[in-house]
């Protein structure tokens, strides 16, 4: 009894919670609303349980052809919502029905079991749990497994791709970048594992502390998809160029990727021409030329002057588009001149400005009030450990170490030359 009303209070909660996803303003909409659809999908799993432990399905045994194999649009279901909420400018094809295939290859084992079971015999037993053969059904339900498996390999996968790419368009990685999404992916796989132990080689029942976990767990990704803000809350007019830009970084990554720990630049290095072309990074060769040498001069003297006049970089929540915006460029165009007459991707050009302001704080008298954090937040960093890794990578010391070796310094001795190209 008291697995059916936590079956039941799950059920609600899952509904409830696909109805917040469906109606969530987002640019990825579409991303949250296969979410949504997981949410129904994993409800109708809940009914089933409450269905069999109440008898509903000894009376009414078609009801088990349309809710059980609904367990086979979970793993793409996950993968496409991940695919969506972490695309900027990803458009439904029709493509996307391959996923389904499974899916409505077990809708048509259960309809065949269904139509061809003598009608006195349609139960339960021999429709929703018996294919007519024990190999036959632990074959199904490895399947299963394997499917949910793979889709939960390539969900991880495009995560750590969309983590990857987020320094092309922001100048601080969200804390709000899908963390939850991913451990519930992880999560999903280890009780997968454990399911698929238990019905191999237990088959043992869950206890009632299963559905009191599953209640709380998906209470906890309830809170998580309300607060979840849009990684790239860009208009439509800016994304057009995001899908050249983004396949340019990852066909150069695959040439040749750059190394993970190379330190951020102290000054920017002199404009980058055709002859001198030889040691730069293949992501910068790998880019289309779309300013030409005489107006890369230009638009470049002309970023140098906004970011010493008008400071972009103390907007904590400047991104490329933002940028382009004041340069009077487009996101691919802006991208270009960045690593073209600088070396460097949009994250590291701003974040090195950055640095500059928190060396002069950290150097002088005037912010001895304020913590190294809080010089950090005053920079526009939002992390502290963002701020501590990109700082040792700048400096070669820890904030701590060059506060105490200039505090009683001279200023003009770390003055940036942010200006000198």
């Amino acid at each position: 009894m008291q697995s059916i009303i936590l079956n039941t209070g799950t059920i609600s909660c899952l509904l409830f919670l696909a109805i917040l996803t469906a109606y969530k303003k987002s640019y990825n909409s579409t991303g949250y609303r296969f979410l949504a659809l997981l949410f129904v999908c994993l409800s109708f799993d809940f009914a089933d349980e409450v269905l069999i432990a109440t008898g509903v399905y000894a009376q009414h045994p078609w009801l088990a052809v349309v809710l059980q194999p609904v367990l086979y649009l979970f793993a793409p279901l996950i993968y496409l919502a991940v695919v969506y909420l972490t695309s900027v400018s990803q458009k439904l094809s029709i493509r996307i029905l391959y996923h389904f295939i499974p899916y409505l290859a077990m809708l048509g084992i259960y309809l065949k079991i269904y139509i061809f079971t003598n009608t006195d015999n349609k139960t339960l037993g021999n429709i929703a749990v018996s294919t007519g053969s024990e190999p036959i059904e632990i074959v199904l339900i490895l399947l299963f497994f394997v499917q949910a498996l793979c889709y939960q390999y390539y969900s991880i996968l495009t995560l750590n791709r969309h983590r990857e790419t987020l320094p092309l368009f922001v100048s601080n990685l969200p804390d709000n970048d899908y963390h939850w999404l991913r451990n519930a992916i992880i999560g999903l796989s280890i009780l997968f594992a454990i399911s698929f132990a238990e019905v191999i080689f237990v088959n043992a029942q869950n206890s009632g502390i299963f559905p009191l976990i599953y209640l709380i767990g998906f209470y906890y990704v309830g809170l998580q998809v309300v607060k979840q803000k849009d990684v790239f809350s860009f208009s439509k007019g800016q994304v057009e160029s995001f899908s050249d830009l983004v396949n340019d970084h990852r066909y150069a990554v695959k040439l040749e990727p750059s190394p993970e720990n190379e330190p951020i630049a102290d000054s920017p290095p002199a404009n980058v021409n055709k002859a001198d072309r030889s040691g730069t990074d293949n992501s910068l060769l790998q880019k289309k030329k779309t300013i030409s040498d005489q107006k890369l001069e230009v638009y470049q003297k002309r970023l140098l002057e906004i970011m010493e006049a008008e400071k972009p970089y103390m907007d904590s929540e400047i991104t490329l588009p933002k940028l382009g915006k004041i340069l009077l460029l487009n996101t691919y165009q802006t991208s270009y001149l960045i690593n073209t007459c600088f070396g460097e991707n949009f994250y590291t050009f701003i974040n090195r400005y950055r640095l500059e302001e928190c060396k002069k704080m950290l150097s002088s008298s005037d912010y001895s009030h304020l913590s190294i954090l809080g010089i950090a937040y005053e920079s526009r960093f939002n992390s502290k450990t963002a701020f501590n890794t990109a700082f040792k990578k700048h400096t070669g010391c820890s904030p701590k170490e060059f506060r105490d070796r200039n505090i009683h310094g001279n200023e003009s001795e770390i003055s940036s030359d942010l200006s000198s190209v």
